[in-house]
């Protein structure tokens, strides 16, 4: 029964990525990183879950050197279940914001909107009455993208994705480095607009420390919207340096 399981499961991943076609984001960040010209690139997968995300990049570059950080433990265990037989890929139980030390993730209902930031009042309202609700707490460390690249000794990161659930601008200053040097080719953050989570970050907050630093935005892509209101949801949005956005 355990091998059919493995089999079934593996089988339903390969059904998926032979008839579901590549969304407009995921072909036009492969585009990107193609206009790179290296065949292996360095990507930052922030707020990694259980590693769907990456899938079709790693498909694409599979020498790519790809950082994967992920501050549950469980989807942080389903991350080295996953990768561990390759050595391309590194997994760590971590949390990036502005500082180094030590913090509580607050672990929902639904793991996917696990965060350091408490739920909003109006969260489960924002999105349409879905069940959103704290049930604990997990300590955890926190690091600086800029302290990690000097401790990696990692000059430029080609990627940076952020699914960090209302804390991009703090993942942004602990990046600050990076940014001002243009040691970072692609930015591509999940943004929320909607009310979710206490002291979630400003849109204009994350636009302006990025237009600080030179960043142009690429493309705004999976607007999501209330279905009665029309009022924006969340988005995804992509940034590159000033020098790759010319160069493109």
């Amino acid at each position: 029964m355990y091998n059919f399981k493995i089999l079934f499961s593996r089988l339903k991943e390969l059904i998926k990525r032979v008839i579901t076609p590549k969304s407009r984001l995921t072909k036009d960040i492969i585009y990107l990183l193609n206009s790179l010209q290296s065949e292996k690139p360095i990507i930052f997968d922030v707020g990694a879950f259980k590693g769907h995300w990456i899938s079709p990049y790693l498909e694409r570059f599979p020498h790519c050197k790809a950082y994967l950080f992920e501050p549950y433990l469980e989807s942080y265990k389903a991350l080295q279940r996953r990768f561990f037989k390759l050595d391309n890929i590194y997994t760590f139980r971590l949390a990036l914001s502005d500082k180094k030390g030590t913090s509580n993730i607050k672990i929902n209902e639904k793991a996917y909107t696990n965060s350091l930031l408490e739920l909003h009042e109006s969260a489960s309202q924002s999105w349409e009455n879905e069940s959103l609700k704290s049930i604990s707490l997990q300590s955890i460390t926190t690091n600086t993208i800029d302290y990690f690249a000097d401790q990696y000794n990692i000059k430029k990161i080609n990627l940076l994705k952020l699914d960090v659930q209302g804390l991009e601008y703090l993942v942004l200053k602990g990046a600050s480095k990076l940014l001002a040097k243009s040691q970072i080719d692609i930015l591509l953050l999940e943004v929320i607009v909607i009310p979710t989570y206490r002291k979630q970050s400003k849109v204009s907050h994350i636009f302006n420390i990025l237009d600080s630093n030179d960043y142009k935005l690429y493309g705004i892509y999976d607007v999501h919207r209330l279905t009665k209101s029309r009022k924006i949801q969340q988005f995804d949005a992509v940034f590159l340096s000033s020098k790759f956005y010319n160069y493109i």
